[in-house]
């Protein structure tokens, strides 16, 4: 009797100690794998914007101050590619692909519009250099591409205006006024994504240590002037709440997945989260430490999967590490 007792006894604590490990085996976990390319850049530059041509990524970067910019291949050496005169004053700097080369559009909060034409090529030429009516002081700017078409996205921190123009882009290249949508002010970081059934909308401001995600359903093929005021006019589905004084924020896309990377700068702590099924919460899927003081992330696509481009303005050290989710 006392024998069965303790058989008993065991099967029931073998039940549950497998429980939890049924239960861990199905919480999906995330990562960021050691950099698959490194490269460190001269001091002084500070802006630096990672883009992906003909399946490469490439590191933008300039220098306000000299207005000098240069190119780098990241899978390639230290040795920039190509440099490049622009002046100063800008602070916007956006790259549209075409064939197996890229074009540079860079425009200024004074609305001046400048086209660098096939940037990669040793020999560049700048196309022309026009004045645009931008109204306003402009904070950001994004380019967003949408079935056959490209926006630019640009947003107003003092004024919560969002200018959207639809770009043209062939032999020429215009602006055209699609919509002006009108949001909350103060937001430093704006950022859009969409996936098969929605449109993700990250705001971040770092005054109040806010993030917020917002996201539109896709209810079939909207036209461009209704499609963006559905977008920013949605409900807000999820505010983190500050666990840290975030002070870089990015939106992920993982095989339809939508997750959230999280840097603090002044303390090197890292967190990636992932958003539930139910869309109305986010899991904390990735903890780590590391070195603080990086300065700029940005999310890039490979082979169709998310890399992390990370830079850090005081050494000039620019990484791309791929994000992983198990």
């Amino acid at each position: 009797m006392c024998m069965m007792q303790i058989f008993k006894t065991l099967q029931v604590l073998i039940y549950l100690f497998l429980i939890p490990l049924s239960l861990l085996s199905s919480i999906q976990r995330g990562n960021v794998d050691i950099p698959i390319a490194e490269i460190t850049v001269s001091k002084g530059f500070d802006y630096a914007h990672c883009f992906v041509s003909g399946g490469n990524p490439f590191l933008f970067c300039y220098d306000s101050h000299t207005g000098k910019a240069a190119l780098w291949n990241m899978f390639g050496e230290n040795t920039p590619i190509q440099t490049i005169a622009l002046g100063t004053n800008w602070n916007v700097f956006e790259f549209v692909n075409h064939e197996n080369n890229c074009d540079l559009i860079t425009l200024s909060n004074g609305g001046r519009v400048r086209l660098t034409k096939n940037i990669l090529s040793k020999s560049i030429s700048i196309a022309h250099s026009f004045e645009e009516d931008f109204s306003d002081r402009w904070s950001l700017s994004k380019l967003f591409p949408h079935i056959d078409s490209h926006y630019l996205l640009s947003y107003s921190k003092e004024t919560g205006t969002i200018l959207i123009n639809t770009l043209h882009h062939s032999e020429s290249f215009s602006l055209r006024k699609t919509n002006v949508v009108q949001i909350e002010p103060d937001w430093d970081n704006l950022q859009l994504v969409e996936n098969n059934n929605n449109f993700i909308v990250l705001k971040q401001c770092k005054k109040n240590n806010r993030i917020v995600v917002e996201r539109a359903s896709k209810n079939g093929q909207m036209i461009s002037e209704n499609l963006f005021n559905n977008i920013f006019q949605g409900a807000d589905i999820f505010e983190l709440k500050p666990t840290a004084n975030w002070t870089n924020a990015n939106l992920v896309l993982a095989n339809q997945k939508v997750m959230l990377f999280l840097y603090c700068s002044s303390n090197g702590e890292v967190q990636i989260l992932l958003q539930n099924d139910s869309e109305k919460s986010f899991t904390d899927i990735y903890k780590t430490k590391w070195s603080k003081g990086w300065s700029q992330f940005e999310v890039i696509y490979l082979n169709g999967d998310p890399h992390l481009f990370h830079y850090k303005e005081s050494t000039g050290l620019a990484r791309i590490s791929k994000i992983s989710i198990d």
